[in-house]
């Protein structure tokens, strides 16, 4: 008899994980909809600037050119009178200076990531938990998706929140250990349309563990950018 309830129990459990499954998936396919709705993502060729606001540094820009197709990255950062520029072309860097190399590969993951999303979650090694679910994060009523990676890839925990309505992303926050409360979140505002992809216009960025600020990064015309 025992057997046979757990056997029974199973088979409801299964169409569960099948239903979550499912769910997640039509999840990320409607907010890739929405901030990819013409599937520009894997051949995207664009430049955009970034106004990076920090609480205990000057205000600095980045403008960065992205090219998938030629496996093009170039980032120029200029801090007042400071001007530095990082590149890397089909693996080939525009200085042999090993730290600079290994900073701009650090800038290139992190902003294809970041500005890619939430297109970057089809990426291979990406691993979605089926349990999404329906929250209030920060004020705002939202569907929670929680990602790891295959170890190859990436060792820290994400979740994504999207709004219920249109799916766009609304927040997402990150732990390199969970258990210790560690990592960072962050809330999106406004959006802006970068060769027609939706990419969220203001990130505001503030610590897991108790919730201080630590910067704003806006996405910023040349005109805007130039009377910084």
């Amino acid at each position: 008899m025992r057997k046979l309830l757990m056997i029974i129990g199973s088979l409801l459990i299964f169409p569960l994980n099948l239903y979550a499954q499912a769910w997640a998936k039509d999840v990320l396919a409607s907010s890739i909809g929405y901030h990819d709705p013409e599937g520009k993502w894997n051949q995207f060729s664009g430049t955009f600037t970034i106004k990076v606001v920090s609480k205990d540094r000057s205000t600095f820009l980045r403008k960065v050119s992205i090219d998938l197709p030629r496996e093009y990255f170039e980032l120029v950062q200029t801090r007042e009178d400071d001007i530095k520029v990082y590149r890397i072309e089909k693996g080939v860097f525009a200085t042999e200076d090993s730290v600079t190399q290994a900073r701009t590969l650090k800038l290139r993951d992190y902003h294809t990531y970041l500005y890619g999303l939430p297109m970057k979650l089809k990426d291979p090694g990406t691993q979605i938990d089926p349990k999404t679910e329906r929250v209030v994060f920060y004020g705002k009523e939202s569907i929670r998706m929680r990602v790891t990676y295959d170890p190859l890839v990436g060792s820290d925990t994400w979740y994504f929140y999207f709004d219920p309505q249109t799916y766009a992303l609304t927040a997402y926050q990150f732990y390199h250990n969970e258990a210790m409360g560690d990592g960072e979140y962050i809330l999106l505002d406004q959006l802006e349309e970068v060769e027609g992809i939706r990419m969220p216009k203001i990130r505001s960025w503030y610590y897991n563990i108790d919730e201080s600020y630590l910067g704003t990064d806006e996405l910023v015309s040349d005109k805007d950018s130039s009377s910084r």
